[in-house]
């Protein structure tokens, strides 16, 4: 998650929906990197996650 918003950032996502459309488009990509077992997490899990950290 922390790596997901930055990322979608660079890439020109403007908000949370941007962000999670940008993560489901490199949704395989990542999985080399990490398992993500999960998938994306969803809006209302990225905003709180980005909040606190």
């Amino acid at each position: 998650m922390l790596v997901v918003a930055p990322c979608a950032i660079q890439c020109g996502a403007e908000n949370w929906v941007g962000i999670q459309i940008w993560a489901h488009g490199k949704l395989e990509w990542r999985r080399r990197f990490a398992p993500l077992c999960n998938g994306v997490p969803v809006t209302r899990h990225l905003r709180p996650g980005v909040r606190c950290a």
